[in-house]
């Protein structure tokens, strides 16, 4: 009896709570609501078509060329898996395959599947076989039986080879598939490397990289055919195209500028170079033009004159600038000169000429060991403030960019002629290329003597002049800093000679004479004063 009274006790509780649970559920199905959606997608799930008409060309003793027409497929065929004796061995989206690495004198047996994206891959192709060449009993050279042999397989057509300064790209056919193999040098040793082809091809290509500018190299081609015949197919030599030119040309030399009643006569010594093509002048009334395009172009040719007519009719002050040009288009940083009319003083302007290593430009005092010179692509070192130079070539004067302010315009250098101190010719420094130098390459300073250098920074936001001055040394015995003594006294004297000029041995020679006379006259006069030891002569 306690029994059935526990169990139906447990039964309405069950139900009572199955009721609050439905009831819950259905107020709170009430409360949210909401909505379902369903898409069904198409899935693909057809095969593409098995590929057809495989088929399989013996090229040699280790290569195989397997190849075989596309299949199709309603979204689209991904790719193609290749079988050879069962085994996958490569997975391709083309429909030919090259087979290398073969045993020579063996069957291989090749079946092709298609697969498309998800993947769904179709069933094996139809298996089509090819046994590779046997290996013959020895290599025969190139010979005219070879050739016979070779019958119409023999030679090249369609030969061609595109240099660039660092490249060579050869290209070339031949009639029947060959391993083609690359040798070059810098001599007809070929000693450099060879590059062997991958597998046998009718159209070939090969390139070289990592070759130097402007250099000449030997190549030859060796063809290997299937059945071991190997024949030079070219033989021959390119060269490498050089560096592209990007090195500005020196500037004229000797810039003058005089006048004949109103016009302006111009005069200048054009540069050596050989690649030197012409020069441009522009004129700019009062100030110097910073670049060839700063002011009117009054003159372009090769004539080492100009004649600037009736230019005092207009104006009383006038900058001009003389640039070089080379074949390229490399202009140099340009010779710049200014003339007044006569009886019109130069102007000074209103800016200020500070006073020389002062900080004029914004940094650090700039001084003459800031600026570098270059000849012969190395840099010269100082001797004190001076700068040696052989005078054997054109030299580069350079000023880091970092040492001149963002806001500067001009940067002028000046050279007093060494055998007229009332010459002098001026040239601009302007940025180079790479932005990280003010510079300016300058013809050969044919005279040997001391140059006097000033370097004139022109800052037109602070509205002032930055001077700093030194000298170059030009003279062959000088142009290293080390220099010796040898010879004994004819030695001594060439050195004295040659570090101090003629005047100076002169001098010299004369007060080794007011000596000698002295040490006489006192020896005379001790005799005669009857001092022992000193016998009258």
């Amino acid at each position: 009896m306690y029994l059935c009274k526990n169990r139906v006790k447990k039964s309405l509780i069950g139900l009572v709570f199955v009721v609050l649970l439905t009831q819950a559920t259905y107020v709170y199905a009430l409360d949210t609501q909401f909505t379902t959606s369903q898409r069904i997608v198409n899935v693909d799930t057809g095969a593409p078509t098995v590929p057809v008409n495989v088929v399989a060309t013996v090229v040699s003793s280790d290569q195989i060329d397997v190849s075989w027409n596309p299949s199709t497929d309603d979204v689209g065929v991904a790719g193609y898996q290749l079988f050879r004796d069962g085994a996958q061995i490569a997975t391709t989206t083309s429909t030919t395959y090259i087979d290398t690495g073969l045993l020579p004198a063996t069957t291989y047996a090749y079946t092709v599947k298609a697969f498309d994206a998800i993947p769904n891959v179709s069933t094996s192709s139809a298996t089509t076989t090819a046994t590779t060449n046997a290996l013959p009993v020895s290599v025969p050279t190139t010979t005219p039986e070879v050739h016979k042999k070779l019958g119409s397989r023999s030679g090249m057509d369609g030969f061609k080879v595109v240099v660039t300064r660092t490249t060579a790209q050869f290209s070339w056919h031949t009639a029947a598939p060959t391993l083609s193999v690359v040798s070059w040098g810098r001599t007809h040793e070929y000693e450099m490397a060879s590059l062997e082809e991958r597998a046998r091809f009718s159209d070939h290509s090969t390139q070289l990289m990592g070759l130097e500018p402007n250099t000449t190299y030997f190549f030859r081609i060796v063809a290997r055919y299937g059945d071991g015949i190997e024949v030079v197919l070219q033989e021959g030599s390119f060269i490498t195209e050089g560096l592209p030119d990007i090195e500005a040309p020196a500037n004229v030399s000797g810039l003058r500028a005089r006048q004949e009643n109103t016009d302006v006569v111009l005069s200048w010594k054009n540069p050596t170079e050989s690649d030197f093509d012409h020069v441009r002048i522009v004129r700019k009334e009062n100030g110097y033009p910073s670049d060839p395009s700063d002011g009117v172009i009054v003159f372009e040719g090769k004539a080492s004159e100009f004649r600037d007519e009736r230019i005092f009719t207009q104006g009383s002050v006038y900058g001009y600038g003389v640039f070089a040009y080379d074949r390229i288009g490399n202009e140099s940083s340009g010779a710049v000169v200014r003339i007044a009319k006569a009886g019109t003083p130069l102007p000074q302007g209103e800016e200020v000429i500070a006073e020389e290593g002062s900080s004029t430009v914004g940094l650090t005092p700039l001084q003459f060991s800031d600026v570098q010179f270059f000849e012969n692509g190395h840099a010269i070192s100082f001797i004190g403030n001076e700068v040696p130079l052989s005078g054997q070539s054109s030299f580069t004067i350079r000023i880091p960019y970092q040492r001149l302010p963002e806001h500067l315009k001009t940067v002028l250098v000046t050279l007093t002629d060494a055998r007229n101190a009332e010459l002098t010719f001026s040239f601009l420094l302007r940025v180079n290329r790479d932005k990280t130098a003010y510079e300016a390459t300058i013809a050969t300073l044919n005279h040997e003597g001391r140059y006097a250098v000033a370097v004139a920074v022109f800052d037109y936001k602070e509205r002032t002049i930055s001077k700093i001055s030194g000298a170059l040394q030009v003279a062959p015995s000088i142009s290293s800093p080390k220099t010796s003594v040898s010879g004994g006294v004819t030695g001594f004297l060439k050195y004295v000679f040659e570090q101090t000029g003629y005047w100076s041995i002169v001098s010299i020679l004369f007060a080794f004479l007011l000596i000698l006379y002295g040490v006489i006259r006192r020896k005379e006069a001790l005799s005669v004063a009857g001092i022992p030891g000193i016998t009258p002569q």
